[in-house]
């Protein structure tokens, strides 16, 4: 019989369902997947059930939809079952007390942050009853002890399709914009067909992008499996670094996995071992720069050791490593 893996993350964008078939194709484990928290909403099987939810809301101050969500968080929680590991996404949206259980149920726990500590605080509190935890961010590895793991890519260079711009950005709409708008400004001053897609949160009303008629504003999720389609669509893949974030976004290992070039305000990435200047130009956004022969060159290949160490089989293989005896 297998020995059995326990992976916990939310359901952020289909990023866990990407690690969760990587964890089955690229283990030797069972592996069961729980969600701990959504950020899509629960659809009603019926007028039933939200006529349900609207009575138990409004006397019961109980939230059916809520209460679904977490059912076999909870089914899990309260089995008897062992597992080999336990590995834990964004250990901060599961409470202590749960952490606590889910300790007893493996002699070996481990965190994935998937953000530096400075960006979501709620993850400090929980260090303490992980066994090990990784990090892509080179200051908290320091601080905290973690251990380094590197962002990872999946796809391994996308069908040939025509590209619609030369540079690209997507991601979600946040106080980077004020550094896309002059990024974007620049790029399409300088001849290139520079453009943004942004994801906008219904609840926030930021009308900033209305400035630049060099970005499109989308409330439609995009799946991360489903990410690297979009960045398909360019010559050059553009990364615009998080204000309190040292380690490097997935957008650089994109990239890579397509054999696209890259422009970044993160100096950090100059200190990799798959950095070449052919392939990456760095610019600071209060003074972008262009490098001729960057955008004249071809993008170089990569060895392939250099490639097998950023896919997410690497990746994988790194985090269920047990480097606890």
């Amino acid at each position: 019989m297998k020995k059995k893996i326990l992976f916990i993350a939310p359901d952020y964008f289909g990023f866990n369902e990407v690690i969760f078939e990587g964890l089955k194709k690229y283990s030797n484990y069972e592996v069961k997947h729980v969600v701990s928290a959504y950020t899509k909403r629960y659809k009603y099987r019926h007028f039933g059930e939200k006529l349900q939810n609207f009575f138990m809301k409004l006397f019961l101050n109980r939230n059916l939809k809520d209460e679904k969500q977490q059912m076999d968080f909870f089914r899990v929680l309260e089995k008897k079952d062992r597992y080999e590991q336990i590995i834990i996404n964004r250990p901060d949206v599961i409470s202590i007390e749960n952490l606590q259980k889910l300790k007893n149920k493996t002699s070996i726990m481990k965190a994935i942050f998937w953000d530096s500590i400075n960006k979501i605080k709620g993850q400090e509190e929980t260090i303490q009853y992980f066994d090990q935890c990784f990090s892509f961010d080179s200051l908290d590895c320091i601080k905290y002890g973690f251990s380094k793991n590197h962002n990872f890519y999946f796809c391994d260079r996308s069908a040939d399709t025509e590209p619609l711009y030369d540079v690209l950005f997507w991601g979600t709409e946040d106080g980077r914009i004020y550094n896309l708008i002059k990024i974007l400004d620049f790029l399409n001053a300088n001849s290139l067909h520079a453009h943004s897609i942004l994801y906008r949160h219904l609840a926030k009303n930021i009308e900033t992008h209305g400035k630049s008629q060099h970005i499109t504003s989308t409330y439609e999720l995009i799946p991360f499996s489903e990410s690297y389609k979009v960045s398909s669509r360019t010559k050059i893949i553009l990364d615009i670094a998080h204000q309190n974030q040292t380690g490097l976004s997935f957008r650089p290992f994109e990239a890579m996995g397509l054999r696209k070039k890259l422009i970044t305000t993160n100096e950090m990435i100059k200190n990799y071992d798959f950095y070449d200047p052919q392939n990456i130009l760095v610019i600071d956004p209060d003074n972008p720069h262009l490098d001729s022969d960057f955008l004249n060159t071809p993008y170089r290949e990569l060895p392939e050791h250099i490639l097998y160490k950023y896919s997410l089989e690497s990746w994988i293989k790194n985090i269920i490593k047990n480097n606890n005896g």
